[in-house]
C-alpha cells in the first residue's frame, strides 16, 4: 500500500481531507459522512489534477474513513493508475530500471551510469533493429487493411445485389388448356405458325361425349313431349269443367222451378187441410178424409225440403267447379290440381335437361381447340392421336408487345426489392446477357397482371414473386426458357448509392434514361410508406398455390 502524499486530497461537502493509503482500488481519509451514509461523489485532487470520482464507506477506524472507488470511469482509472506508477518511480530512486547484479554490487548512480556507457558500443545497432521491425510491422498492417478491403468490397457488393431464384420468361406468351377429355383427331398448325383469334387448332375426338350428349337431347326431347301432354290435358279439363259448369246453371234453374212448384202444392195442401179440420167435429167430414189430405201435405212439405236440398247441391257443385274442382255425385275429383302439379315437375325437368343439354352442347363444342388471342405457335405438345385430359396443355403462343420474366425471393429479402431496381438477366443455356428492371412485387401485383404459369412456381408458399419488365429481348430467345437474374438493390447508404450512382429505373422503359424527377431519388431515400405501396408483402406473403393457381386460370 502506498505512502501517503502532500500531493493528494480529496473534497467531501466543500471540506478537504487529506488522502492517506492510496491505492487505484480505494484510499483511506480522516473524515465521516452524515446520517450514517455508506455512499457519495467527491472530487479527488491528485498533484492539483482534480477528479469527479463515487465511492463507498466499507469501515471507519481510528477517525479514518476506509473507502473503495465505485463505478469509475475508464479514464478516470486510468489517470489514477498513471499518478501512482510516477509516484512510485519517486519514491524508489530509480530502483526499478537497475538490474539485479547493480543492486547486489551496490553501485550509486554515477556508478551505474559509467557502466552503461562502456557498453554504448554494443547497442548501437538497436535503433536498426528497431527500423527493420517497425517496417515488417507497417508491411503487416498494409497487408491486413489491404485485405479487409477486399473483404468489405466483396461485403458490399453482395448486399447490393439480390439473386431471383426460379426464373423464366414467361410474360411472352399464352397456353393452350384442353377444356374437355378426349383423343386428339386432328392438329391443324405447327410450330412457327401465325395464327389469329378463333383459329382452329387442334380437333377432338370423344365418341362416348357424344353418345352421352345424343341421350341427353333425347330425354330432353321427351320431357318436353311430356309438358306439352299435361299442358293438352288441363286444357282438356278445363273445358270439362266450363261444360259441367254450364250443365249445374241448366240443373238449377230446373230445380228451382220444381221447388217453386213444390212450395205451391205445399200451400194448397195447408189449405184443404185448414178448410177440412172444422168439419170433422160435425161429422161432415171423416176423420180418414182428414187422415188422407194431411198425409198430402206432409208429403208436399217433404217434397219441398228435397227440392231445397237439391238447389243448394247445385249451388255447392257450381261453387267447386269455379274453384276448378269437379264434383260427380259423392265424388269430388280435383283433377286440375293433380296435373298442374305434375305439370310443374315436368317444366322443371325439362328446364333442367334443357340447360344440360346445352351444356353438353358446348362441351362439345370444346373439342375445337381455337387460339385464344393472335400470335404464333412457339411449341406444341401433342400428336394426333393422344388422349388428353381436362386442363392438359396443348401447345403455347407467343406475341409481340409485353415481354417480361418473373422468379421468387424469400420473405426476409423482399423488403429490399422495389419497382425500378435494375436487374440483370442472363440466359445459361444460350450465352445471352440483358437488362430489365422489377415491374412489380408480391403475390397479387403478380397474379392480377399476365400469364405466371404454374410450372415455374417451385418455391415454398412464403416465396414472394418479383416481376421483371424486358424492353430488349433478343430474338432467337422462346418463351418459358429459363433465366438467371439479379436485382441490383444499391447499397442502402445515401452517398454511397450517389458515390456509385445507383438510381431508381422508370418503370417500363428499363433502358431509357430516367428524367432528372425519377432518377434523383436513391435507395437510401425511399421511405417505407413508398415500400409498403409497391410491395404486397405483409399481406401476401404466404398464399397458397392452388389460389395462385386460381387466379392464373381466372
Amino acid at each position: 500500500m502506498s505512502s501517503p502524499s502532500s500531493n493528494e486530497s480529496i473534497i467531501v461537502d466543500g471540506v478537504q481531507y487529506p488522502v492517506k493509503e492510496l491505492t487505484e482500488f480505494g484510499f483511506a481519509a480522516p473524515f465521516s459522512l452524515p446520517n450514517g451514509e455508506r455512499k457519495s461523489v467527491a472530487t479527488i485532487v491528485l498533484n492539483d489534477q482534480p477528479l469527479e470520482i463515487e465511492f463507498r464507506v466499507r469501515r471507519i477506524a481510528d477517525g479514518q474513513s476506509v473507502c473503495s472507488f465505485a463505478n469509475l470511469p475508464i479514464k478516470t482509472t486510468e489517470k489514477i493508475q498513471s499518478y501512482l506508477k510516477r509516484r512510485h518511480r519517486q519514491d524508489s530512486g530509480g530502483l526499478e530500471e537497475r538490474t539485479y547484479d547493480e543492486l547486489a554490487s551496490g553501485q550509486t548512480d554515477s556508478a551505474s551510469a559509467t557502466a552503461t556507457a562502456s557498453t554504448s558500443t554494443a547497442t548501437t545497432a538497436e535503433p536498426q533493429q528497431r527500423a527493420h521491425v517497425k517496417a515488417f510491422a507497417l508491411l503487416v498492417m498494409l497487408l491486413a487493411g489491404l485485405a479487409m478491403v477486399i473483404v468489405a468490397l466483396v461485403f458490399m457488393r453482395s448486399r447490393s445485389t439480390l439473386s431471383v431464384a426460379h426464373s423464366a420468361l414467361v410474360g411472352n406468351s399464352i397456353r393452350v388448356h384442353s377444356k374437355v377429355e378426349g383423343e386428339i383427331a386432328e392438329v391443324l398448325v405447327r410450330e412457327g405458325d401465325e395464327v389469329r383469334k378463333g383459329d382452329v387448332l387442334v380437333r377432338l375426338s370423344n365418341p362416348e361425349l357424344s353418345t352421352q350428349n345424343d341421350l341427353l337431347l333425347a330425354q330432353s326431347d321427351t320431357a318436353k313431349a311430356k309438358v306439352q301432354a299435361l299442358t293438352k290435358q288441363r286444357e282438356v279439363f278445363k273445358q270439362k269443367l266450363t261444360f259441367a259448369s254450364k250443365k249445374l246453371e241448366l240443373e238449377r234453374e230446373v230445380a228451382q222451378s220444381e221447388l217453386k212448384a213444390a212450395r205451391k202444392a205445399l200451400s194448397s195442401a195447408e189449405a184443404a187441410y185448414g178448410r177440412l179440420l172444422p168439419f170433422v167435429k160435425s161429422g161432415a167430414v171423416t176423420q180418414l178424409e182428414l187422415d188422407e189430405v194431411e198425409n198430402q201435405k206432409l208429403a208436399e212439405e217433404s217434397n219441398c225440403i228435397a227440392r231445397e236440398n237439391l238447389v243448394k247441391q247445385i249451388d255447392f257443385s257450381i261453387e267447386a267447379a269455379g274453384k276448378n274442382v269437379l264434383i260427380l255425385g259423392d265424388r269430388v275429383d280435383d283433377e286440375l290440381g293433380r296435373i298442374d302439379a305434375e305439370l310443374a315437375m315436368a317444366r322443371a325437368e325439362a328446364r333442367e335437361l334443357e340447360k344440360t343439354c346445352q351444356i353438353a352442347v358446348d362441351r362439345e363444342k370444346d373439342l375445337v381447340v381455337v387460339a385464344p388471342r393472335d400470335g404464333t405457335i412457339y411449341v406444341n405438345y401433342r400428336q394426333q392421336g393422344e388422349f388428353v385430359k381436362v386442363a392438359d396443355e396443348l401447345m403455347g403462343i407467343s406475341y409481340p408487345g409485353e415481354t417480361w420474366a418473373a422468379g421468387q425471393v424469400t420473405a426476409d429479402q423482399a423488403s429490399r426489392v422495389l419497382p425500378g431496381q435494375p436487374v440483370s438477366i442472363s440466359v445459361p443455356s444460350m450465352k445471352h446477357q440483358f437488362d430489365g428492371v422489377v415491374m412489380a412485387v408480391g403475390h397479387r401485383a403478380m397474379y392480377s397482371k399476365g400469364n405466371y404459369n404454374a410450372e415455374f412456381r417451385g418455391a415454398t408458399a412464403t416465396d414472394v414473386p418479383v416481376k421483371v419488365y424486358i424492353e430488349d429481348l433478343p430474338d432467337d430467345i422462346p418463351s418459358g426458357i429459363r433465366l438467371k437474374m439479379a436485382i441490383k438493390t444499391g447499397y442502402g447508404i445515401e452517398w454511397l448509392d450517389n458515390a456509385m450512382e445507383y438510381k431508381l429505373m422508370p418503370i417500363g422503359s428499363p433502358t431509357k434514361k430516367a428524367s432528372p424527377a425519377d432518377s434523383s431519388q436513391t435507395l437510401a431515400q425511399v421511405t417505407a410508406a413508398s415500400i409498403e405501396q409497391h410491395v404486397s408483402v405483409a399481406e401476401n406473403t404466404a398464399p397458397t398455390n392452388n389460389v395462385a393457381l386460381t387466379e392464373e386460370r381466372k
